[in-house]
């Protein structure tokens, strides 16, 4: 008599989500750590793998990654957990023009935000996430991982459009690094003024974007120095209160025009893109030593801060943090925004196309103000500084470059060197960043975004880097041809400049005293009243 076989307990719902899931995050790593490889492996070779079983179980088999995405039994997964989204609104920050209207004084606020929405975390990115994770070897629930999640939540995020919401103004806060976060009601004192004004209405349009003004009687708002003015969205779907500060800035006076990457904050975009979506995603920020304390310094005299970035609009959350982790005096701030209409424009228009269309505009609002331009020799800042004296040479008071070129121009080789043999040996990094991208791409697929959530990645290590740091860092370019081609570079964009007014810097402490910014601090129309 055969021994009857025993009875298998059934497989709870719980367990047979686990299972899938797990099963998918084998697939998915498979999938993502393929797509990381050469392409020159035929789409056969898996034939007879785990990875194909999956896939021809599933209905995949044989696709590409966002073909694979795009399947009924991939959108199916993505919905098996759907739940109403979450709608949230970032407004960003802005600055307000001091204008006379019907002879009265008057604030000229501009507005501008984005309505997205941030959906609560889906099986799919979670399993996306988890083996994006195994690529890199990061351990779930580590602090690195804790801060992918975090820094990468935006770019998962969907686009509301044709939507319109309403900004008002409500109060003041402290203009402190903290005023971008918002954090409770204790920042800010709530306007009691009768005539307090009704806002504006704005459409999100296709984009999700919205830019408007809002002018409000300076008897209701006055500039009041060292507080910046909280403004918030009213839209009754916001899972969450959206707040944003403008900085109200008075006709005369010193502003700072200031780059935020390896100028204020270490990214190290010299080093490649590999570093920068690491130090961007992953590692603590850090601040370049020294600058918060600076900009503090020029803002307890009367300054004003302008933050003008080649970086995404998604990266702001995390600025945010680092503005109030370091304390730097608010201001307002200018990042990209992906045009889904022109992707391919946007992260690849002219070389510091974004720049030299806000700054300029930024001081064609203030024409009686005078200005401080900061930057780095990363990026296109020298350039794009020297255009911009040449169209306002008698208004920028001075242009400071933290020079973060000519020490790894020196070491090009020996860092080439270097960094070959740690590929060689670990690799893994640079795969996890590859397949941080695929994942957002993957997940973006469902969702319709898949151009802008892709670009907006893309639009973090799309720098700009100057064609004499490209070959800078040619370890074929013998060692003192990189060093001259650098000085070269420097002197020409510093020709034609006044007298002491451009200045090369590694250490920020070099410019704490600066004859030039100092004397221009003390001149009537520049103090503070």
């Amino acid at each position: 008599m055969t021994a009857d076989k025993p009875i298998e307990a059934p497989e709870t719902l719980g367990q047979s989500i686990e299972n899938r899931a797990e099963t998918m995050v084998d697939a998915v790593t498979q999938k993502l750590s393929h797509s990381n490889q050469s392409t020159d492996i035929p789409h056969t070779s898996i034939e007879g793998t785990t990875e194909h079983k999956i896939t021809d179980g599933v209905g995949m088999v044989g696709m590409g990654a966002h073909q694979m995405m795009g399947s009924d039994a991939m959108t199916q997964m993505m919905g098996q957990e759907a739940q109403e989204p979450r709608q949230q609104c970032m407004l960003f920050p802005t600055y307000g023009i001091p204008t006379t209207i019907d002879g009265q004084l008057h604030w000229k606020i501009s507005v501008s935000g984005w309505l997205y929405a941030d959906p609560p975390k889906s099986r799919m990115e979670s399993i996306l996430m988890a083996a994006a994770r195994r690529i890199a070897h990061v351990t779930s629930d580590s602090e690195e991982d804790k801060r992918l999640q975090e820094r990468s939540k935006m770019f998962f995020t969907t686009t509301i459009r044709n939507i319109e919401v309403a900004v008002r103004t409500v109060g003041f806060v402290p203009a402190l690094g903290q005023a971008f976060t918002l954090e409770g009601p204790e920042f800010g004192n709530e306007l009691t003024t009768e005539n307090v004004d009704d806002g504006v209405k704005i459409s999100t349009g296709e984009t999700g974007h919205f830019s408007s003004e809002l002018t409000v009687n300076a008897d209701t708002i006055k500039e009041a120095p060292g507080k910046v003015l909280k403004i918030q969205t009213v839209y009754d779907q916001l899972a969450f209160p959206s707040y944003g500060v403008v900085d109200l800035i008075s006709e005369h006076g010193i502003s700072v025009v200031s780059d935020i990457d390896d100028t204020i904050k270490i990214t190290d975009i010299p080093d490649g893109r590999e570093v920068i979506l690491e130090n961007t995603f992953l590692n603590p920020t850090r601040e370049v030593d020294g600058m918060s304390e600076l900009y503090r310094q020029w803002a307890g005299l009367g300054a004003h801060v302008h933050y003008v970035s080649n970086g995404p609009w998604q990266l702001f959350p995390m600025l945010s943090d680092f503005f109030a982790k370091f304390n730097f005096p608010p201001g307002s701030a200018h990042l990209r925004i992906i045009d889904r209409n022109d992707v391919i424009g946007t992260i690849r228009g002219a070389p510091g196309a974004h720049k030299l269309e806000v700054i300029p505009q930024i001081m064609k609002d203030f024409p009686n103000r005078k200005f401080i331009l900061v930057g780095d020799t990363g990026e296109l800042d020298p350039e794009v500084y020297q255009k911009v004296y040449q169209q306002f040479p008698d208004r920028i008071v001075k242009v400071f470059i933290h020079d973060v070129t000519s020490e790894r121009a020196a070491k090009a080789d020996l860092a080439a060197e270097q960094a070959k043999k740690e590929a060689a040996t670990k690799g893994t990094k640079k795969m996890y960043m590859e397949s941080l991208r695929e994942a957002i791409g993957l997940h973006a697929t469902v969702t319709g975004e898949a151009h802008i959530s892709n670009s907006a990645v893309d639009a973090v290590t799309n720098t700009e880097e100057p064609p004499t740091q490209q070959a800078s860092n040619d370890p074929n370019v013998p060692p003192l041809t990189r060093v001259e081609l650098f000085e070269q570079r420097i002197a020409k964009v510093s020709e034609g400049m006044r007298e002491g007014v451009f200045k090369l810097y590694k250490d920020p402490k070099e410019i704490y005293e600066d004859t030039v910014v100092a004397t221009a601090f003390k001149e009537p129309t520049n103090q503070v009243a």
